[in-house]
């Protein structure tokens, strides 16, 4: 119905060329489809191509639609100042995948004031779905306590994270080695050039057939092109090593910089910690599973002027905490992620 009340064709007028489609930032659910371009983002207006067509309401009943739709946005729950939730905006339901908002049941004369998480999907008709979410709603004094502990723990300890980038740091055989075998390999590429060009002074001395020639070179170029598979390879891991000093500098400073702000941090403080260092959290029947993402300093301005984009450190690893015990951790997988402990929640 917003989409409908919204969309300026029933106006008049419609627009072409209005979206590009992009991969999700901060996809709900991991999965094999969370990286396709699903998320529809607005191009600039000015891109946009107008097409006249028959009006279904008139401008006035247009404009008040508008202004009541200001007005709904002004008043939603996102808006809300009586009540704050320190993971506001951060959780996601693991059985429906819809987002999590904060609610409060209000004391009573045999119950006291009330603080829930409570998933989208129970409401049938905002989510346009024919079955609402079976899960449970969760308590919100629990889930903040554990994620708030986790999240202190962490950033007061940054040996914690810099142990998991130790394997990023060791250089093989030092540098003496690095380039020894760096001119190694460049000798081997020069060989081969003088091989080459031997070849074919000697295919026009007459000293070689033309097939042999041409076997000969094809042989030479398979060669070359394997060494410098090697040579990009090898350039790849050292811009991969140099990244990973960089990160782990960085991530001591910045747990120097938040971990000051930790003790007297107010509920506003904690809500932008929060939202600093962790992209999402999914809640399941008795478990959480937290997605860290550590924000490092941003990149240094190219010769163009134009700075390269701000680093993160993000982590797919599963944090569950279950009531009756501490789960398995699945296995790492590759590249720069961070393996986190688990945390017993209750």
């Amino acid at each position: 119905m917003h989409h409908i009340l919204a969309d300026p064709i029933y106006a008049g007028t419609a627009y072409a060329n209005r979206y590009s489609f992009v991969p999700p930032k901060k996809p709900r659910i991991r999965g094999s489809r969370s990286h396709e371009a699903s998320c529809r983002q607005p191009k600039p207006r000015e891109q946009w191509i107008a097409i006249s067509v028959p009006a279904l309401v008139d401008a006035d009943t247009w404009d008040r639609a508008q202004a009541q739709l200001a007005r709904n946005a002004a008043l939603s729950f996102r808006n809300n100042t009586r009540y704050n939730y320190l993971l506001r905006c951060l959780l996601t339901c693991r059985t429906c995948g819809l987002a999590m908002f904060g609610r409060t049941y209000r004391a009573t004369v045999s119950q006291s004031e009330r603080r829930y998480y409570q998933c989208h999907g129970k409401d049938c008709i905002l989510t346009a779905r024919p079955e609402r979410c079976p899960s449970r709603n969760v308590k919100a004094e629990e889930v903040e306590a554990a994620v708030w502990d986790h999240v202190v723990g962490l950033l007061a300890d940054p040996a914690r994270l810099v142990a998991q980038f130790a394997r990023f740091a060791a250089v093989e055989g030092g540098s003496d080695r690095e380039r020894a075998a760096d001119q190694l390999l460049r000798t081997r590429m020069e060989r081969t050039s003088r091989a080459d060009k031997r070849l074919l002074d000697a295919y026009e001395a007459g000293a070689v057939s033309l097939a042999e020639m041409s076997e000969r070179r094809h042989r030479l170029a398979e060669e070359r092109r394997a060494l410098e598979r090697q040579q990009q390879e090898r350039e790849r891991l050292r811009q991969q090593r140099a990244q990973a000093e960089a990160v782990r500098t960085s991530l001591e400073a910045f747990c120097a910089r938040v971990g000051s702000r930790l003790e007297d941090a107010s509920l506003a403080d904690k809500q932008a910690i929060l939202q600093l260092v962790i992209e999402r959290i999914i809640v399941g029947d008795g478990s959480l599973e937290i997605r860290h993402v550590i924000p490092l300093s941003p990149g240094q301005p190219s010769g163009s002027g134009a700075s390269t984009p701000q680093l993160q450190l993000r982590s797919d690893r599963a944090l569950h905490a279950q009531r009756h015990g501490i789960c398995r951790k699945d296995p790492a997988p590759p590249g720069l992620r961070l393996d986190w402990h688990s945390l017993r929640r209750g």
